[in-house]
């Protein structure tokens, strides 16, 4: 209590105090004020408080008495109190809003004041400051989910009025949960030194605290980056990225660490003034080995660790300060993790990521990932030791092969005396020593040693990629045989993946993930994947993508992250396919419960194949086209044979059919299988325009765009094609608004997405391309849409013809009669993510008369079904969900769920299937 008293009057003639005053206010509190006057007086009572309203701290005043007091004794006013219910009742039905009161801002204030200055004190509402006897007591209001419930007396409430009151007390509004550290990577990435990376973004907090406080520091950021690396190669080019910002338009933001070709790393900043500033650090990042860096930014200084060795107790550390105001809003443009469009990745893998989002913290107060994370258990250091060392021993191993072989050479000719007397002083030397040949062989290292022996004999130096071509072909022949050979193979392409075989360590990882004759090891198979996945093996990046997408075998649901792996094939695709390889096939997806679908396939030695030779020379135009495809694309069980197709494509067009003109035009324009012949080309491609054909007229655009340096003949061409339907025309013109090249339109993203969505949805390549990194990115107008970015890079990647071999030869073995090898390779097929692959590796494992599906370790019926029904709903067979249904109606998986298998019948139904009743 605070009692102030002007020296100019007695006490015993003017006084105020509340007696009692509550520590805490309700409603149901009284103020007891005691008081005396010297003359005509006016006495108050006040409650003051500050309330946390919109991010900012505001006075007000929660209650208010005067009145009037003469010249007497004592007195004592007993004064109930009235607060507004919304700051003393818990929030209900009714009360909806949330008052938060300030701890220790309630002031209770008593004071007597003149009334000649009375006026002027309710003016300027400062009737407390002027008074010469005052008083003031701290006190308090409980939060708002600890003050009573308000009851209603003297009323008849409706039955509903009081249930939804009686339950909304009981609920306690919660802030929506919003992470200051983001991780924006918990599960190890692989990066192949392309421009491939995980894009990421953040938005403004919902909480308007958090918003105010980030919003002040945009042009004095703080921030933490702590990001876990494995380099295995720093840069190829002059930069490659660790982690960047990027906005919409593909300029950088704050901040970009970059690793040079030595090692060192660039750091880089946008300043308030639009200006970039960047440095050089002077020390590099070590190789071959986890190292964990982090990097704390507060205001205009940055500061680097380093922590990296056996226990990471190894540390460097650099920092540096800029002269100018740093500008970093977090939620502008994209945070990208590796490489993106415009900046390659580094060559190796990054295990963890995590952002703090307006906070510095030191590196010695960010603690360590658990032992048992991905990363560690992945063991790569380990998995490049041995390698290294096998490497190392089969090197010596052909030395000494070829040593041996040298010498058995110089015993079968005529020497001189002065060297055979020489080489007799040496072989006295080796007497007592045993030559690496001649060691035991230990266990499964038979076929590498005559590898060795082969290689000594035939070349004069240590080839590695002849080697692990010989192994992976010798694990094949085996895996051939039969399932249960594959325990023998595993050992021989694990020492070819350790040469660096990527097809040998996707075969391991399949084998490793499905438990084929070996047990199940999830993250030694997902450690095989990542590091073919790094050398650019497309299965392996489909297999990651595929298993990031929906969760599988213990790797996370992360769209994001499986965009990097997918959009990598997807953009092989269109290549792989036009560079000319006669063991490409086109990829088919035929159910091995579609009969017709089968017969329908052929080989070189087919009836069908024989009867569309024979109709084509005949002068059938449709034999003509079908064979001259099927052979162009490898397609309906052919090999591809580019020169033959040429001679039956030239042949139809003979005919001058506009579509068949075109194809053989476009096909010499190109070179394919023959020499460029840009006048004969042209002259088809012509005829065919003639003929309204929109592809020819889309090739004249083409031909006046990159040839012509035309834009606007281009354009002509390609609107006209489009206006007929062409998909090729519409991307195009995508890529003119994209670019700003369309004549007097400025470049617009939105517009081009139009065009490209059109040409995607028909099986344009390219288009469908774009249509994935415009949704993965978002545009100006267009926000990003992550599951349908994720969704159209995946529907092309699985166009490669990398997929398309793999599944030819598990037909072909099924054709065969070969059920263990298609079985085999379908599950790989299926381990890279291919709905038909799942559907028909279920369906061998079903059929199965020979048992072969125990020599698998994890389920592969049931599981492969349930696989094939996790697609998008129109890829997704009713067979595979008739088989679910039953799986849960009679409780093969030891529990029944009606309600599940339900489910999955009533979507068979919808798709028409008859017995589905």
């Amino acid at each position: 209590m605070s009692v102030i008293v002007h020296k100019d009057v007695w006490l015993d003639q003017e006084y105020v105090k509340v007696i009692n005053p509550p520590s805490v206010l309700t409603n149901a509190s009284n103020l007891k004020v005691q008081y005396s006057c010297s003359g005509q007086k006016i006495v108050s009572v006040e409650i003051e408080a500050v309330i946390k309203y919109d991010y900012k701290d505001v006075h007000s005043k929660l209650f208010h008495k005067s009145w009037k007091c003469s010249k007497g004794a004592l007195k004592t006013r007993n004064i109930p109190l009235q607060l507004n219910e919304k700051i003393v009742f818990r929030p209900d039905f009714i009360n909806t809003d949330l008052i938060f009161i300030d701890d220790d801002s309630v002031i209770i204030r008593a004071w007597i004041l003149n009334t000649d200055i009375l006026s002027i004190a309710k003016q300027n509402d400062d009737g407390y400051k002027r008074a010469r006897v005052k008083v003031f007591y701290l006190s308090s209001i409980p939060p708002p989910f600890s003050r009573p419930q308000r009851k209603v007396y003297n009323s008849c409430l409706s039955w509903r009025y009081t249930v939804l009151v009686s339950l909304s007390v009981l609920k306690i509004k919660t802030c929506p949960y919003e992470n200051e550290v983001a991780d924006f990577l918990k599960y190890p990435l692989s990066l192949n030194g392309l421009q491939y990376g995980v894009y990421r973004s953040v938005n403004k907090y919902m909480n308007n605290e958090l918003e105010y406080k980030r919003v002040q520091l945009v042009n004095k950021p703080r921030f933490t980056i702590t990001v876990w690396v494995y380099i295995l190669e720093y840069c190829a080019r002059s930069l490659c990225s660790i982690v960047h910002r990027a906005m919409w338009n593909g300029s950088y933001n704050t901040p970009l660490i970059f690793v040079t070709k030595k090692g060192n790393l660039h750091i880089q900043v946008s300043l308030t003034n639009g200006e970039t500033r960047a440095a050089i650090t002077d020390i590099t990042i070590p190789r071959h080995q986890w190292v964990r860096l982090v990097f704390v930014f507060d205001r205009k200084k940055w500061k680097l660790t380093f922590n990296y060795g056996k226990e990471f107790n190894q540390t460097k550390s650099t920092e540096f300060s800029f002269d100018s105001a740093v500008y970093m809003d977090d939620t502008e443009g994209l945070f990208v993790i590796g490489g993106s469009d415009t900046t390659p990745g580094f060559s190796g893998f990054i295990g963890k990521l995590q952002w703090y989002r307006n906070k510095a913290v030191e590196s010695d107060q960010i603690a360590y990932p658990d032992p048992h994370h991905p990363m560690f258990q992945l063991d790569f250091v380990n998995r490049e030791i041995m390698c290294q060392r096998f490497k190392e021993r089969n090197q010596r191993l052909f030395s000494a092969y070829k040593t041996k072989r040298n010498t058995i050479s110089a015993e079968d000719t005529c020497q001189q005396f002065l060297y055979r007397y020489i080489q007799q002083g040496n072989q006295m030397e080796m007497t007592n020593k045993c030559l690496q040949s001649d060691e035991p062989i230990p266990k499964y290292h038979k076929h590498i040693r005559r590898i060795m022996k082969y290689q000594a004999a035939m070349k004069n130096t240590f080839i590695l990629t002849d080697a692990n071509r010989m192994l992976y072909e010798k694990g094949v022949k085996l895996m051939e045989k039969g399932l249960r050979s594959v325990k023998a193979a595993l050992p021989i392409l694990k020492q070819s993946a350790c040469f660096g075989n990527y097809d040998a360590m996707f075969m391991v990882s399949v084998i490793l993930n499905n438990g084929i004759g070996v047990k199940a090891d999830e993250i030694q198979s997902q450690a095989y994947l990542l590091l073919a996945a790094r050398g650019q093996h497309r299965l392996s990046s489909l297999s990651l993508g595929h298993k990031h997408m929906y969760g599988l075998d213990g790797v996370p649901v992360d769209k994001e992250q499986a965009y990097p792996y997918l959009k990598y094939v997807a953009d092989t695709t269109r290549e792989d396919k036009e560079i000319y390889k006669n063991t490409d096939v086109y990829t088919e997806s035929i159910r091995l419960t579609d009969e017709d679908q089968i017969k329908q396939q052929t080989d070189e030695d087919g009836d069908i194949f024989h009867w569309l030779k024979f109709q084509a020379k005949k002068g059938v135009l449709s034999a003509q086209q079908n064979i001259g495809r099927a052979l162009f694309w490898g397609s309906q069980g052919l090999k591809r044979n580019i020169h033959t197709a040429l001679q039956y494509l030239r042949m139809s067009a003979e005919t001058e059919d506009a579509q068949s003109m075109y194809d053989y035009g476009i096909i010499l324009l190109r070179g394919h299988g023959t020499s460029v012949n840009e006048t004969e080309a042209m002259t088809h491609i012509k005829k065919s325009a003639e003929k309204k054909n929109p592809s020819a007229l889309n090739a004249l655009g083409w031909y006046a765009l990159n040839y012509d340096r035309n834009t606007t003949e281009a354009v002509k061409y390609f609107e006209e094609a489009y206006s007929l339907g062409c998909p090729d025309a519409a991307y195009n013109l995508g890529i003119l608004h994209l670019t700003g090249g369309f004549p007097g339109k400025t470049v617009d993203a939105d517009k081009a997405l139009a065009y490209f969505n059109f040409a995607g949805a028909r099986n344009q390549i390219d288009a469908g391309i774009q249509v994935a990194s415009l949704n993965m990115k978002g545009t100006s107008r267009h926000r990003r849409h992550i599951q349908i970015g994720v969704e159209w890079a995946r529907f092309i990647a699985e166009k490669n013809p990398a997929l398309g071999l793999v599944l030819r030869k598990a037909l072909k073995a099924y054709r065969n009669l070969d059920l263990q090898s298609s079985l085999f390779y379908y599950l790989m097929a299926s381990d890279a993510g291919l709905e038909v692959a799942s559907f028909n590796s279920a369906y061998l494992c079903e059929s199965s008369q020979d048992g072969m599906a125990t020599v698998i370790e994890k389920d592969c019926q049931w599981r492969n079904y349930n696989l094939s029904t996790l697609r998008e709903k129109q890829f997704v067979h009713a067979y595979s969900l008739i088989k679910m249904g039953d799986f849960y109606w009679y409780g093969c998986g030891k529990k029944q769920n009606i309600e599940k298998a339900a489910e999955y019948y009533t979507q068979a139904a919808l798709k028409g299937d008859p017995h589905v009743s």
